[in-house]
């Protein structure tokens, strides 16, 4: 790990020659073998070292691609000659084709199909530029989707794909440390990238998707069409939730296969998975998807946490479910700063909107206060007492999405 490390440190420019000397074969051999360590770090390393070599290492990687025995150290190979010059990599790969060991056969075609350039470069001036602004990304501890910068870089137009899909691709320095991103980055280039996309890209982002870069699904939605629906709901089907596909899947919401597949996720995931529980609740209420009722009503008996039931209350009394309102109702007398009054506050304007009162009294406070701020006792007292005096009476309007006693 130290030789690496200290490799790392030289090696800041690519190789411009065609071949190696002696020494420089070693080092790049030492790479090869460190994309084999049962030690993440130590691949993602050896990787972004290998990167650095350039196409003059691909003889080397073919010689010793028997070394390479399991999916994770062709995954770490891969993503370094993604970091590389893909045509010349694609063009020394075909060319020692005849030199490609049987056992490697079926990997190298894997490795050459991600290497295809769906789009052109573009102005590799214009590239530099738009590396220059995202770097600015990294180093901020705030972000708005209508920050500035991304114009910027949306004026360049489509000479600015090409690099916004490398950069989304990669990994962040923090990535590389930590397992996963801590910077605003990869959202600002995917909301560029949303300004810029046409059908064309949708092969390439599809293909970043798969490679684990979730933020690629919510570009790839701005794509109409079913390619696009598929490939985020193959993720949700194998169980990789999380609040970035389920926000990309939000376009899609009304469609009947999205909605099943939402319904069966929802059913499959343990109940102690309050943070996918609650926000597949909140995508199938705003999808007035009133299928999904029976479930949702079921986990909410066995829901913890405030968010989580929170969230699953106002889908289940948006569906028509009375359950929704009793919980929304216990919810306002729940007590706290910040998280718990957001619920709070979100639960008493919920129970307002529905029954046509306006017993509930606050404000949300904005990002800078201390949470929001309500009559959140006097209000629990008075739907209290409305609960029990309409509770056997009350029907709901789909219509106007509110329950009343005819």
């Amino acid at each position: 790990m130290r030789t690496l490390l200290a490799c790392l440190l030289i090696l800041q420019t690519a190789w411009a020659e065609d071949t190696l000397d002696k020494q420089e074969k070693r080092w790049v051999e030492q790479c090869i073998t460190a994309l084999s360590s049962p030690s993440e770090r130590v691949r993602r390393g050896a990787s972004r070292a290998l990167s650095q070599v350039g196409v003059a290492a691909v003889p080397t990687i073919v010689k010793m691609s028997t070394r390479l025995k399991t999916p994770e150290a062709w995954d770490a190979l891969t993503h370094a000659c993604l970091r590389m010059d893909r045509m010349a990599v694609r063009k020394a790969l075909e060319d020692l084709r005849a030199k490609w060991p049987v056992r490697a056969r079926e990997s190298f075609d894997a490795l050459q199909s991600r290497l295809i350039i769906r789009v052109p470069y573009g102005d590799p001036e214009v590239g530099r530029k738009v590396r220059a602004i995202l770097n600015t990304f990294g180093k901020s501890n705030s972000y708005q989707s209508d920050d500035p910068s991304i114009d910027q870089i949306v004026a360049f137009g489509r000479d600015a794909v090409p690099e916004l899909l490398r950069a989304l691709e990669e990994r962040d320095a923090t990535e590389i440390t930590s397992g996963f991103s801590l910077s605003f980055r990869k959202t600002a280039i995917a909301d560029a990238l949303k300004k810029l996309v046409i059908p064309e890209d949708r092969p390439s982002l599809i293909r970043i998707l798969r490679g684990g870069v979730n933020e690629a699904a919510t570009v790839l939605a701005t794509i109409p069409g079913e390619e696009s629906r598929d490939a985020i709901l193959g993720l949700i089907r194998e169980g990789k939730l999380d609040h970035v596909l389920l926000d990309a899947l939000d376009v899609f919401r009304d469609d009947p296969d999205v909605q099943a597949t939402l319904i069966e996720a929802l059913q499959k995931i343990e109940d102690n998975d309050n943070y996918k529980i609650g926000f597949l609740a909140e995508l199938l209420g705003e999808a007035q998807c009133f299928q999904a009722l029976p479930v949702l009503k079921q986990r909410l008996t066995t829901a913890e946490g405030l968010q989580n039931r929170r969230m699953l209350a106002v889908s289940v009394t948006l569906l028509g479910g009375q359950e929704g309102i009793r919980a929304l109702i216990d919810l306002l007398g729940e007590s706290g700063r910040g998280g718990p009054r957001y619920n709070q506050h979100t639960a008493g304007e919920t129970l307002d909107n529905i029954s046509g009162k306006d017993f509930y009294k606050g404000e949300d406070g904005g990002p800078d206060s201390r949470g929001p701020r309500g009559n959140f006792k006097e209000a629990k007292t008075a739907y209290d007492a409305w609960w029990t005096e309409v509770q056997g009476k009350l029907k709901y309007d789909r219509d106007t999405l509110r329950w009343i006693v005819p």
